[in-house]
């Protein structure tokens, strides 16, 4: 371990953000260094493999190579812990999420199986390591290159990476001989193209994944694998991805976006989520499975950080969802795309989404939410009232109402209204959920007479005992009667999955798990 002049910058394409806190033997508690940007760093002087970390504030960069001499740990899903015994030290690697801790974790997991197969008896084969380029694609050297990168070790395996990102023309060879086997039905070559297709996957690196998967080479990839040797017939893997890209919400283009990548970028993370769910879910090993997750993640945060560079795409997005000249039909699909955005929650890094989330809010999404709410709560349906309170479907809105403090707005204004009408027609059920949920918070606001009504509103009902103790018994009843009818309707969706209701319910429960997770 040591503070490096390394060429940072070739592995950026990869990098991760953690936190790094280490601890020297003797004291108490460790060391923290901050966030630092991470990657997997293959050193091609002294073939070591490890950690590279990356300080910007001081532009330093520090080295913890993979040792069996090491002992790794994970823990509570976004930790990794271990012994660094080159410089006596206990390490922490804090990740921002679970997509990035288990990447390196998984490579790790290669290692360790590499030392341990080392240690009884095998013999790996690390030789390609000395390679210094790949012999051109062909026919008679297919069984060759896809010997050299099935048996050898991990570190071989990022040299063999290396050597692909850096011929520029491995993959119109590769794909190009691909064409040639298809047209003249040369099934002894597709199959071995499948096999090595398959095995550069399994390589499990960004670089390669972000060469493979551009929109050049997505098709050729997809259709490679469909000539799978243990299936009797070639699969048409190529047609039923079309068609779901086809009609998949967010490739309809609901708004022109400026810039071209968003559309390529979309594109890469489905393909290679086809690749990983539909084509190869059997046969992709935990590391790779974890490299393209996060191959997805880098993507989405990607398209996130391009829409928001967009300045007139989301205004133009809003203006048309609630334009009245707006087809029922591509409102449902505008709808369906804040969906397909929201989905990225997983995938895309805090900090972005919380910076796309905001301005979202400036352009008044948030004011849209209060505005459905307004109209669900307006048709007085009890039912409906206590699917509220249980989902804290209006927990979203209260946060961010009792954030934005006295700065008064038209979202501001709009969740007044709410609760004014809550209080005035007295809707039991959510003056209770509101006070027990937000009264802290709310107790700063209670210059606004809606909230005083609210808190009294609530005293009334504490008050009125017995006929609470009465609504109660009458309420079990009900539920009674709707556990034992045909026609009960569920809980968790209680709207007709055709109404506007139900697609209203899905953004909303996705905009409430988006600020639970940004928080």
């Amino acid at each position: 371990m040591g503070v490096q002049e390394n060429s940072f910058d070739s592995s950026r394409n990869s990098m991760l953000e953690a936190k790094l806190s280490w601890k020297k033997p003797g004291h108490d508690h460790f060391i923290e260094f901050g966030f630092l940007l991470v990657t997997i760093e293959h050193r091609k002087v002294t073939k070591e493999l490890g950690l590279l970390m990356f300080n910007e504030h001081f532009n330093e960069h520090i080295f913890f190579a993979f040792l069996p001499d090491n002992t790794y740990k994970r823990r509570s899903g976004i930790i990794i812990e271990w012994w660094q015994s080159t410089c006596r030290a206990d390490c922490l690697l804090i990740f921002r999420d679970e997509i990035s801790c288990s990447y390196i974790w998984g490579i790790i997991g290669r290692m360790r199986r590499d030392w341990h197969f080392n240690n009884h008896g095998g013999s790996l084969n690390s030789g390609s390591s000395h390679l210094r380029e790949l012999p051109p694609v062909d026919l008679a050297s297919l069984p060759l290159i896809l010997k050299t990168t099935l048996e050898c070790n991990f570190s071989a395996q990022m040299h063999i990476a290396d050597l692909i990102t850096q011929n520029n023309e491995f993959f119109p060879e590769l794909l190009g001989l691909f064409r040639i086997c298809e047209d003249s039905k040369n099934i002894g070559g597709l199959r071995m193209i499948y096999g090595l297709v398959r095995s550069i996957i399994l390589l499990s690196n960004l670089s390669v994944f972000d060469r493979m998967f551009s929109d050049r080479f997505l098709m050729d990839v997809i259709g490679a694998l469909e000539y799978d040797p243990e299936e009797p017939e070639a699969q048409n893997h190529r047609t039923l991805l079309k068609s779901a890209i086809k009609e998949h919400v967010i490739f309809k283009e609901v708004l022109p976006v400026k810039d071209n990548s968003v559309s390529t970028k979309l594109y890469q993370s489905y393909g290679a989520g086809y690749i990983k769910d539909v084509i190869l879910p059997r046969t992709l090993d935990e590391v790779t499975v974890a490299s393209l997750n996060l191959y997805i993640h880098a993507n989405d945060a990607a398209v996130l950080s391009l829409l928001k560079a967009d300045s007139c795409f989301i205004q133009k997005l809003l203006a048309k969802l609630k334009s009245d000249g707006t087809h029922p039909d591509s409102k449902r699909d505008l709808v369906l795309f804040f969906c397909e955005l929201w989905s990225f929650n997983q995938s895309a890094e805090s900090i972005k989404l919380s910076e796309f989330w905001w301005d979202l809010v400036d352009g008044e999404t948030y004011n849209i939410t209060v505005t459905v709410m307004q109209a669900i709560i307006s048709q007085n349906d009890e039912h409906c009232f206590r699917v509220i309170a249980k989902n804290n479907l209006l927990g979203l809105i209260m946060e961010i109402f009792c954030e934005i403090g006295n700065r008064f707005n038209i979202f501001h204004g709009g969740v007044l209204e709410l609760l004014e009408y809550i209080a005035e027609e007295n809707v039991r059920v959510l003056v209770i959920y509101l006070w027990e949920t937000f009264s802290e918070k709310l107790e700063k606001f209670e210059d606004f007479k809606c909230i005083q009504s609210l808190k009294i509103k609530y005293k009334q009902c504490l008050e009125d005992s017995e006929q609470k103790t009465e609504n109660n018994a009458k309420e079990t009843a009900s539920n009674r009667e709707e556990d034992k009818g045909p026609n009960k309707i569920p809980t968790e969706c209680s709207y007709n999955d055709d109404s506007w209701s139900s697609l209203f319910h899905s953004f909303f429960r996705k905009f409430i798990c988006e600020k639970e997770k940004v928080d």
